[in-house]
């Protein structure tokens, strides 16, 4: 395929609606947990090591999180599938590039309750992902076989599943995939026009029309700063009679 012969597949992610057991359910909300734990134990030994001189990266990380599942106080997460573990590093990594970068800010430790997600890897060497008419199956490591529900087709090839659970206590996944045969466009049925609202202008059309304001709206407008500025001096006025400081934002209640 020639650089200018437009791509033919897309990647994309399919969410639908999941229904684990009680005791799937009571595993993601560990493995959450865990998460948490494993990203702000990843953090403290990041800043350790910097500090010490040491190098530090994901392959650093992984060989001490292993030695860690076998310390007594923290075998319990020998318990909990791996791999949103390792998925826990690389998100870290990358927060660490990005911030390093100047795109974002240092990551910092995260607070209970604030990791709702799990991330797993699908094995392309077998059979994962069971789609039926309506309903399908996803094998996810330590978990078993998941139900969910979906509303639509799941083409091309299915690379990861993202398990999340939202503030009202439902679940869901997301599967990523790629090879998804980009959809045919069709033929506009009718003419498009194009409409930029401005301030200065009420709207401007991509065939060169330009409508302002009606003459009430502009007149009505002009009236609204009035009252505004006669409002923000008398605020200031009560303020000061009240022995408050008229540049600061007037306390509620007063």
């Amino acid at each position: 395929m020639s650089e200018d012969t437009p791509p033919t597949t897309l990647e994309r992610a399919f969410r639908v609606r999941l229904s684990p057991t009680a005791d799937q359910a009571r595993t993601l909300r560990r493995l959450f947990g865990a998460r948490r734990f494993v990203w702000n134990w990843a953090l403290k030994l990041d800043r350790t090591l910097r500090a010490s001189g040491q190098r530090s990266g994901v392959t650093v990380w992984s060989a001490a999180l292993t030695a860690l599942k076998r310390e007594q106080d923290t075998a319990w997460l020998a318990d909990l599938p791996r791999e949103p573990f390792k998925q826990t590093l690389r998100d870290f990594d990358r927060a660490k590039k990005t911030f390093f970068a100047g795109r974002a800010r240092p990551p910092r430790r995260k607070r209970f309750g604030t990791v709702n997600s799990a991330r797993f890897t699908l094995d392309q060497r077998r059979q994962q992902v069971t789609l039926g008419e309506r309903h399908g199956e996803v094998q996810i490591d330590g978990l078993g076989r998941v139900r969910f529900r979906r509303t639509e087709a799941m083409d091309g090839r299915l690379r990861s599943v993202t398990v999340r659970q939202d503030s009202a206590g439902r679940w869901f996944a997301t599967f990523t995939a790629d090879g998804v045969a980009k959809p045919i466009a069709r033929p506009a049925g009718r003419n498009a026009l194009g409409i930029d609202l401005g301030m200065r202008q009420t709207a401007t059309c991509s065939d060169g029309r330009v409508f302002t304001a009606a003459k009430p709206l502009k007149v009505k407008l002009a009236k609204l700063r009035r009252y505004q500025r006669r409002q923000s001096r008398q605020l200031a006025a009560q303020m000061q009679a009240q022995g408050l400081d008229p540049t600061k934002p007037c306390p509620k209640g007063t």
